[in-house]
């Protein structure tokens, strides 16, 4: 009842916070191309990176109470892993460079296929990188690991920082759990990422953990396996590429003139 009564909270909170945070951010895209000066353009990219995060957070409590109420679905198409989270951590490099930390993608294998929902995953990957960034010191490392046994992906994120201070690291995937690791730190957060991350590595059919790096470099490392090909998902989860050339073709069509758009929303300023 209790984290009933905290997600009910939070998710009213989200909601609210949700419609100025969008008309803080749309402004700014806009107010980048005006400024010219390059001191204006760096105080513009700062308030942008942390609306981002904010909006990140926001959208991670909104797909938590998605799993929680069974409305998060999938629609998962053949993904080349390697090319795939080399996309996911560019957003990585400038904050990588800042603080002198060897991001590195190690491949073993050229090329890794599988069944993926591109944007729903994407949100695992982003949220281990950032736990990364958040316990790894200036010129430290952290490195990304993409390999198969035959059966399954395995996808790993391990870092150089303090490791995990847990005896049992299951307890890191539990919602609103603070880890020890975070408070030597000081750098608490909400509890919902990795929380968040399970539930979507489990809705792949997949697994994720967590340990203490075992190649004598203090760290931890985090492990997602998912089963190659798509025999575990269900129909409805499989992204048909018929249905994708179909939307390519309506998409190349001319536009129409005689179609008017109705926008509703109980913010006049969003509207």
């Amino acid at each position: 009842e209790l984290e009933e009564a905290k997600m009910q909270f939070l998710i009213n909170a989200t909601h609210d916070i949700r419609s100025p945070l969008t008309l803080i951010m749309e402004p700014l895209s806009k107010l980048k191309t005006i400024i010219g000066n390059s001191e204006g353009r760096d105080y513009i990219d700062t308030i942008s990176h942390n609306a981002q995060r904010l909006l990140l957070l926001v959208n991670q409590i909104l797909d938590e109470r998605k799993i929680d109420k069974n409305q998060m679905r999938l629609l998962c198409s053949e993904t080349e892993m390697v090319a795939y989270v080399k996309r996911a951590i560019k957003s990585y490099k400038f904050r990588a460079e800042q603080r002198d930390i060897k991001l590195v993608l190690d491949a073993r294998i050229d090329q890794l296929k599988l069944w993926v929902d591109r944007i729903h995953f994407e949100k695992v990957i982003s949220n281990l990188l950032s736990n990364a960034f958040k316990y790894t010191p200036n010129r430290g490392e952290i490195r990304i690991g993409i390999s198969t046994d035959g059966k399954q992906g395995i996808i790993t994120v391990a870092d150089t920082g303090i490791g995990l201070q847990e005896e049992k690291t299951e307890r890191l995937f539990e919602r609103f759990y603070q880890s020890k690791s975070a408070r030597v730190v000081n750098k608490a957060g909400t509890g919902i990422g990795l929380n968040l991350c399970r539930a979507l590595v489990t809705l792949h059919g997949g697994k994720i953990s967590a340990a203490n790096r075992e190649d004598g470099v203090t760290g931890s490392v985090f492990t997602i396996t998912l089963p190659l090909g798509n025999k575990h998902l269900k129909p409805e989860e499989i992204e048909m590429a018929t249905e994708t050339e179909k939307l390519k073709k309506s998409l190349n069509r001319q536009p129409s003139k005689n179609l008017r758009v109705l926008v509703v929303d109980d913010d006049e300023e969003i509207a």
